[in-house]
């Protein structure tokens, strides 16, 4: 996506200081085919967040057969750590991160967790089951609640 142009900005300069100018892209917000194409380009997906209620962007990723390099604080990391589609790393931690990167180097084990990556979200994240769980979670809270508010009117 996009961040704010002076972040951005700051992250181009460091990025240009660092000599990475030609290894880091900046691709701002894609979608449709741009996205497929970009997805396709890559050897794995960094979500470096300190808070992610879930992680689309992985998903997304996942479903593009890349491994993933999400934080712990990313709600399908743990997802990611069970079914090997990635590596979960400590949130805020560059060096975890850059270990992660060098790991998946290997490209037998990137290929593998790529796979992984992609099972798992094509079970997991597509189609009806997220769907059906959430709806099943918001079934028992108003069922909750309503029996919360029975017995509070009985009282």
């Amino acid at each position: 996506g996009e961040g704010s142009r002076g972040y951005t900005n700051h992250l181009k300069r460091f990025v240009k200081a660092l000599g990475l100018d030609n290894e880091v892209h900046f691709v701002g917000f894609v979608e449709g085919e741009e996205k497929k194409r970009v997805f396709a380009e890559a050897d794995v997906f960094v979500l470096p967040s300190y808070d992610e209620n879930f992680g689309m962007a992985a998903a997304e990723a996942m479903i593009a057969c890349l491994p993933v390099i999400v934080t712990d604080q990313v709600g399908l990391s743990e997802n990611v750590a069970q079914r090997k589609a990635g590596i979960v790393v400590q949130a805020g931690s560059s060096a975890a991160i850059t270990e992660a990167i060098v790991t998946l180097g290997d490209p037998g084990l990137r290929e593998e967790m790529g796979r992984n990556a992609r099972t798992l979200a094509t079970r997991e994240f597509c189609g009806g089951s997220q769907s059906t769980a959430l709806l099943a979670l918001y079934k028992k809270i108003i069922c909750d609640a309503k029996i919360e508010q029975t017995v509070g009117d009985l009282s």
